[in-house]
Order: C-alpha cells, then structure tokens, then sequence
C-alpha cells in the first residue's frame, strides 16, 4: 500500500476468488468468480454508503463510533468483537505473512 500502483486485493481458494475492489481497506465492493469459469462474476455486492462515508472517511469510522460506545458503557472490550475474534484474525494474518516469506515465488 506504501508503492506507486494499483491497491488490490483478492482472496483465491480451491472454489473460486473474490476480488476486492480498489481500497478494499475502506469497505468497498467486491464481486465473486466461480473457479469453474473464472472468467465469468457470479456475484457482485455494492456497499450502501452512509453520510460518513459520502464525506470521506477513511473507512474505520465504525470502529471508532463501537469504541466510544464501549467506553461510554464502561466496556473493556466490544461484544460485537471480542479480544478473541481480534487475536484469531491476527492469527490468521501471521500464519499468512509466515507462508508468503517461506514461498519460493517472489511477493
């Protein structure tokens, strides 16, 4: 995301792709192929944009607002996403950065 270029993402299993739009880390779209005709979309999802997001947030206004929420109800953590969902999905990317480092293809 730091290099001059296109800002894409896509997430590629034995069952197809899903192909983040531009910004992905912003809540875009993204669209669905089937990896029998990879070629073809069998899905397309537009995000309904609120009046955040129309004035130009950077996509974690949500986060913030669910943060002031928790702390105004004297919450240590979201119910909506507890400690444990936050450490299983930083699992998931350690477990991924590890693969792409030990890959013999150049990322």
């Amino acid at each position: 995301m730091d290099a001059p270029g296109p800002v894409r993402a896509s997430v590629h299993g034995t069952a197809g792709m899903v192909d983040l739009d531009p910004w992905w880390f912003t809540g875009t779209g993204w669209s669905r192929y089937d990896a029998g005709r990879p070629a073809a979309r069998v899905e397309r999802y537009e995000p309904v944009r609120d009046d955040a997001e129309r004035a130009g947030s950077s996509g974690m206004h949500y986060e913030a607002l669910e943060v002031e929420r928790c702390v105004r109800a004297g919450l240590s953590q979201s119910p909506i996403v507890p400690h444990a969902d936050t450490v299983a999905a930083l699992r998931v990317c350690d477990t991924t950065l590890a693969q792409l480092q030990n890959s013999p293809e150049p990322v």
